[in-house]
């Protein structure tokens, strides 16, 4: 079942990535596929890891020492803090009937924007320290756009309004991780 699963969420994020908001209707819209989309974090742990190596690689002067523990953490806080951030903003702005569907969606897409993001920067780490700041900032911006792309498709919204969400987990996110440094 969890395999199934996440073949149908990974499908649906691949559709949405082409920018065919049809990829909603692929997912699986239920209660129960909502609470099964959270296991893409576990689909997520093992790029992060990834990731995390690379990042830790990729510094000029020598290795950068990673606390694995607090990344994880952190890791785990974000992807359950969206979902609180969404019930609040989605009741604020009229669209609770959306809920579920943006949960589902964006929990999904992560996995794929991950996978991305350590792609993008295992290629830009091959490249000499003063000429990664464009394509680092690239890869970032896609990740941005797709992930406005989902909230707008999952809400059936307006541009703006998949906007406002998308900045305001941006934000969240690094008040959290600030929040987090301070405690490990």
């Amino acid at each position: 079942m969890a395999i199934a699963d996440a073949l149908r969420g990974f499908a649906a994020a691949s559709i949405l990535a082409r920018g065919d908001a049809r990829g909603i209707e692929l997912l699986d819209l239920s209660v129960g596929g909502f609470w099964r989309s959270f296991q893409a974090v576990f689909w997520l742990m093992p790029l992060h890891g990834l990731l995390l190596f690379v990042l830790s690689r990729s510094d000029e002067a020598g290795l950068v020492e990673i606390d694995w523990t607090s990344e994880y953490v952190s890791l785990f806080a974000r992807f359950a803090m969206f979902p609180l951030l969404a019930l609040v903003l989605t009741r604020l702005m009229g669209l609770t009937a959306r809920y579920v569907p943006l949960v589902t969606a964006v929990n999904w897409a992560s996995v794929l924007q991950g996978g991305f993001l350590v792609v993008a920067i295992l290629l830009i780490s091959l490249l000499p320290a003063d000429a990664r700041g464009m394509p680092q900032f690239v890869a970032f911006a896609t990740t941005m756009v797709y992930g406005w792309f989902v909230v707008r498709s999952a809400l059936r919204t307006t541009g703006g309004v998949a906007f406002g969400f998308v900045l305001a987990d941006f934000l969240s996110s690094l008040l959290l991780d600030q929040l987090l440094d301070r405690l490990f």
